[in-house]
């Protein structure tokens, strides 16, 4: 399987969750009274998952969620999962951010759990963000793929389409490009720093994921399509590089778009 975790989720609907949470909740609040607000997160941790044994819940601390594709490899971890049901996150910080909700949903989606919850111990007071998964594992592996804009490397075409086959849409971009990186020959072959000049003026070195010795590549994941305004950034980008062209991909919620754009496109026609 390319996306591996112990646990099998159920897809709970927004009742079932909300009548586990208001339980495990109680608990939060009171690792919080006990520890205060300057615990580091492991700490929070331990005592959290300590309460809910006592209390008659199962839970388990740093659950994996492995990804594989060909010679990639990587895990990640739910912090906690409560009775092979509902994960959560535990954060120590002081401000939860759109951040971090984005990591717990990559998470759901990986392991299409339909629900979880991230928590911070930082706060004055115990925060909390639901944090809901709309698409299933079924769902996320249904896309078209659009090339009408393609004319880059088939190799390269059919390493992205069979990744995205095995992983489904909806994922977090850097997933893709780390897999992508690891199966173009790694990190030491692929990331480069290269020159940027333009107009005779050095403008020092730009980081590049390199497809080819000529090709660099940029995966984008906006869900309902790309905006406009994201074919001139490009181009922005590579007007100054020593490159031909980027290898552009975007990885929408059903639509998985391939597009080569070179060096020597005219600003106005993108």
């Amino acid at each position: 399987m390319p996306i591996e975790c112990p646990v099998r989720f159920p897809r709970l609907t927004e009742d079932e969750m909300g009548e586990i949470d208001y339980r495990v909740m109680s608990h939060a609040f009171a690792t919080q009274n006990e520890l205060g607000q300057l615990c580091d997160e492991s700490v929070y941790q331990l005592s959290f998952a300590d309460r809910l044994r006592a209390a008659g819940f199962v839970p388990q601390i740093e659950v994996p969620i492995t990804l594989t594709f060909r010679e990639f490899s990587t895990t990640l971890s739910f912090d906690l999962v409560v009775d092979d049901r509902v994960p959560y996150e535990l954060k120590a910080v002081n401000q939860l951010v759109d951040e971090h909700e984005n990591q717990m949903l990559n998470y759901l989606l990986m392991t299409n759990a339909s629900r979880g919850k991230v928590v911070n111990f930082r706060s004055k007071s115990v925060q909390s963000r639901f944090v809901n998964a709309p698409l299933d594992a079924a769902e996320r592996r249904r896309f078209d793929i659009d090339s009408t804009r393609w004319s880059g490397d088939r190799t390269f075409q059919r390493l992205v389409t069979e990744l995205i086959q095995d992983w489904g849409t909806s994922l977090d971009q850097s997933n893709y490009s780390q897999a992508i990186v690891e199966c173009l020959g790694g990190k030491d072959r692929v990331i480069r720093q290269l020159p940027m000049e333009l107009e005779g003026r050095s403008l020092g070195k730009q980081r590049f994921l390199l497809a080819t010795d000529n090709a660099a590549f940029r995966i984008t994941t906006f869900p309902d399509g790309a905006p406009r305004e994201y074919d001139k950034q490009l181009w922005k980008l590579l007007r100054p590089s020593p490159l031909d062209c980027v290898y552009w991909v975007n990885v929408g919620r059903h639509r998985l778009n391939f597009q080569t754009m070179f060096r020597g496109d005219r600003q106005e026609d993108l």
